[in-house]
């Protein structure tokens, strides 16, 4: 027996199911029964139409680099959001701090309302509004939300849940499953989280059938086997104030005996390359003991790629990305479209001392808007390689 399992990689603050440690920042924190993301409660304040809001002390945390945040915040009346719009603090204490403003405005906040999940990075200067005093990443205790609205609410009309934060690069691990137990799928590990009410991390969150992940999903870990099975999902990473590396899947195949298929699968990217910090996902391939299959899945809006020879990437589709490592994928009948790396940057990297027959038949190459390369052969690359009917076109 091998249930599959879920584990979250991150720490939490606090739940906010009571009002311990919580202060009025010039508006009354009150403990909320009838709205909650996590467990059965919130905090909330009625804000009217000057900014103010409440803030948590908590013990001291590391959010130093690596570390990123993951918030829970409510607006209720998000269409009257005014001024700096929906503001979050993080600081060591409440003289030292980074400011982030407008995190949702009345023009940002989704339509339908309702809880959002804000990941912040701390450590990433150009996310933030201002700074006061000298924070001290290394010593966190200040937590402070705040709102400004244009019209003045019957009801407490601002809200946040429970706080937690991850190590960019990490977020759930998914490990066992096996022939006697159901294998993994995108529906189990959304139970483990969004399912869960005292969980509800916010790594992965659902609507209309499809899954939105706010960090690194890991399938699979060395020490043990697992099995994953799953097909025709639509897998969306959203924009957060991150940096490199902060969201995507991580298929982790070093034991012989993990067999992972995600197969027909849509990824799509809502992040974007800004200054040096660049907030697309990453698809990565662990080790090289066990096998994922790709196949005819398609990848839109990432960072970068990796795979080796132990995936099967056949008639899979690569839109506005910024690099592929193939290192030996078969990726037979695939096709490659629009690479956004600037002028004289490959789309696909072959680094590996194996011959391109038979991998790379029947691809397409689509030129982007800039003069990129389709192919670049590594220095471990052989001397002599052949391509079998690929298509280049501009």
């Amino acid at each position: 027996m091998a249930t599959f399992t879920i584990a979250f990689d991150g720490t939490r603050v606090v739940d906010a199911s009571t009002t311990t440690g919580w202060t009025a920042d010039s508006a009354t924190p009150v403990a909320e029964p009838d709205f909650f993301y996590q467990g059965t409660g919130s905090i909330s304040a009625k804000i009217k139409t000057a900014e103010i809001g409440f803030y948590y002390t908590s013990s001291s945390q590391d959010l130093t680099t690596p570390r990123v945040a993951l918030l829970k915040v409510l607006a209720t009346n998000k269409d009257v959001l005014d001024g700096n719009g929906f503001v979050v603090r993080i600081g060591s204490s409440t003289s030292a701090y980074y400011q982030y403003n407008n995190v949702f405005t009345s023009t940002t906040y989704p339509i339908p309302g309702g809880w959002q999940i804000v990941a912040i990075d701390p450590n990433v200067s150009q996310w933030r509004s201002s700074t006061t005093g000298s924070p001290n990443l290394a010593a966190v205790i200040y937590w402070a939300f705040r709102a400004d609205f244009s019209a003045t609410s019957k009801a407490e009309n601002m809200a946040a849940d429970a706080i937690d934060y991850v190590t960019r690069g990490a977020g759930l691990t998914a490990t066992r499953g096996d022939s006697t137990d159901p294998d993994g799928t995108m529906a189990l590990i959304l139970a483990a989280d969004e399912g869960n009410a005292t969980n509800r991390w916010g790594i992965i969150q659902s609507r209309d059938g499809i899954y939105y992940i706010n960090a690194v999903i890991t399938i699979g870990a060395s020490g043990t086997a697992t099995s994953f099975t799953d097909s025709n999902q639509v897998l969306v990473f959203p924009n957060h104030r991150v940096t490199n590396g902060f969201c995507g899947i991580d298929f982790n195949i070093q034991n012989a005996s993990t067999v992972l298929s995600a197969t027909s699968f849509f990824f799509s990217g809502r992040g974007a390359l800004s200054s040096s910090d660049d907030t697309r996902p990453d698809y990565t391939i662990v080790g090289s003991s066990g096998t994922l299959d790709v196949s005819s899945s398609t990848f839109s809006v990432f960072r970068q790629i990796d795979w080796n020879s132990k995936v099967n990437a056949q008639s899979t589709v690569y839109i506005n990305g910024l690099k592929i490592v193939g290192d030996a994928a078969d990726l037979r009948g695939s096709k490659f479209t629009g690479c956004t790396g600037a002028a004289d940057v490959s789309y696909l990297f072959w680094g590996t001392n194996v011959d391109t027959d038979g991998l790379l038949d029947n691809c397409l190459f689509t030129k982007g808007s800039t003069a990129t390369h389709a192919i670049e052969l590594g220095t471990s690359s052989p001397l002599t390689i052949t391509l079998r009917n690929v298509t280049f076109t501009s």
